[in-house]
Formats: structure tokens, sequence, C-alpha cells
């Protein structure tokens, strides 16, 4: 049971019909959560616990449908977010160990963050395809801003951001040095980037939430092969020793 966890969201909590329901579905229940993006912060606050479910790695919601991506699963849950209840179950054959998952609203499609690639799929007739390759960087984590696609590079720590629509790659944007883990990044509507990483310019050990200021626009803008930038202006906005 080492691989159970237990998903606190706001919409929904989810069970798998294989698993009995935890009591009432409307009892809260104070449980202690592990912030994932500083490793170390532990906090208590009050959820309401739905269901219990295997490992999650990943969710997101399209109209009152969430999608869920499980630890080393080749299924795509599909639960209601109004009754709770499992709906459907979306298999991509290929898939062995996803990392993330968003959806994109746009054009309904969901795409999911593996090892070296990401996968696409149809939330309306299930087709699925190896969207992108991501053989020189490790993908563990997936933001989506309209039609842009932005890829967490961990190894090593930077940016790749992409047009969903024709897979035309935007921008890449290297971090500073001192930064030795990058855990997760959104795009702010100022067009900058919120970081979630490891490493400061004080201390290499330190975790921090930071903003990337300034970057070098988009490929098809600045005429080049690569957009990168080397050096940001960097914000930190905190710290968790």
């Amino acid at each position: 049971m080492t691989l159970f966890a237990v998903l606190m969201t706001c919409c929904c909590h989810i069970q798998p019909a294989s698993l009995p329901p935890v009591h009432s579905c409307c009892r809260l229940l104070k449980r202690k959560c592990w912030n994932l993006l500083s490793r170390s912060l532990l906090i208590s606050q009050w959820c309401i616990m739905l269901y219990v479910v295997v490992r999650v790695i990943g969710v997101t919601v399209l109209d009152d449908i969430v999608y869920v991506v499980c630890y080393r699963s080749s299924r795509i849950r599909l639960y209601n977010t109004d009754t709770c209840s499992p709906l459907n179950v979306i298999r991509v054959d290929e898939m062995i160990d996803p990392h993330d998952i968003v959806v994109c609203h746009d054009d309904r499609q969901l795409y999911i963050a593996e090892y070296n690639c990401i996968w696409r799929v149809s939330v309306d007739d299930k087709s699925y395809v190896k969207w992108l390759t991501t053989e020189q960087f490790y993908c563990p984590s997936l933001s989506l801003t309209s039609r842009r696609l932005l890829v967490t590079s961990d190894r090593p720590p930077g940016l790749h951001q992409y047009n969903t629509t024709n897979r035309q790659l935007l921008r890449v944007v290297s971090l500073p040095q001192y930064i030795s883990e990058l855990y997760h990044v959104v795009e702010t509507t100022r067009g900058t980037f919120v970081i979630g990483h490891r490493g400061t310019a004080e201390n290499k050990e330190q975790y921090a939430v930071s903003e990337l200021l300034s970057f070098v626009n988009s490929i098809s803008d600045c005429r080049l092969p690569v957009s990168t930038m080397n050096d940001g202006t960097i914000i930190t906005l905190s710290t968790i020793s």
C-alpha cells in the first residue's frame, strides 16, 4: 500500500471502482500534505476527501470531466466533477511512465509528458499520437497558456515553449547556472515565467519560487535558429530552507 496516496482536489476527489469508498464522501478530514514544489515544507489543511486512489502523477479538468494519470500507468482515468464517479478509461498503449498532464481548451487535446516524449490525446475520439520527442532533455512537468505549451527541462534545467497548433518551437530559455533543479514553470499574463526550483544565488541547496523577468522573444521575431537566454533577470518571490 506504499504507492497509495490521497488525492485532495477542491473540484473532485476520485476512487477506482476496485476500491471501496472512504466512509462518507462529504466528511471533512484533516490531512497532512507535502508541498511537492519545496519537497521540505509540511503543511496542514482541511480538505474534503472523497476517494482514495493509486499514486497520482497529474490531474487536469475540461468541462465536467477530470483526467488523471497515475504512476507507471498507460491509462488515463476519467471522473465526473459533479458526482465524483468513474466514467471511462483512455488507454495509451505505448505510454509507460507519465509525469504530468495538461489540457488545451482550444483544441480539446490532452498533452502528457513522459521521460523523453510528449503524447497528445483527443478527449473526443480518444485517439492518440506521440506528438513530440524530447530526447535531448528530461521533461518532468508541463503547463499551458492558450496554445503555448511550456515544457520544463530538468536535465539540464531550462524551458522549452511550443505552439500546439504546429509543434513549432517558440522559445528556449536557459536558466542561471546556480539553479540545479527545475520543478515546475507557468507563464504569467505579462509574458514572464514563475518557476519553482532548487538553487539560488546565495545558496545552491535552497528551494525557491522565482519570477523570470527577461528573456529573448520568440524565434520568429528574432529570426534565430534558437532563442536562448543565458542570464535572465530573476526576482525570488519566496524561499524555503
